[in-house]
């Protein structure tokens, strides 16, 4: 399998400096609240404490103040709506080119 994306969510260090970039937040990438005494290297950071992708269609309200409320509202925006584009020429050796969102790639790796 050839990759023709990374992952845009908190785990790719790139993207995390990013969403600190845009929102001049140094804990924009934090653990949940919730997550509480079960934090650990291994648990999940999220954007706002919130979300995990970095790039997002949805999820407004860490993108701009009409959709914002505290704490969001402060540092916006976390999140942008801007794809990362690859191109990659289709050949003959080409057989499946997948399209998936985050959630099929929690589950599976690009090699599967």
């Amino acid at each position: 399998a050839v990759a023709v994306s990374e992952d845009q969510n908190t785990s790719n260090k790139a993207e995390c400096a990013k969403v600190v970039a845009r929102s001049h937040d140094e804990r924009a990438v934090r653990h949940h609240e919730a997550d509480g005494q079960r934090r650990s290297e291994q648990s999940v950071r999220r954007v706002a404490g919130t979300l995990m992708v970095t790039r997002a269609l949805g999820d407004g309200y860490l993108k701009e103040a009409k959709f914002s409320l505290a704490p969001y509202n402060a540092h916006l925006p976390y999140i942008t709506g801007k794809p990362k584009v690859q191109r990659h020429a289709v050949t003959k050796q080409d057989c499946y080119l997948v399209v998936a969102t985050d959630g099929v790639w929690e589950h599976m790796s690009s090699e599967e």
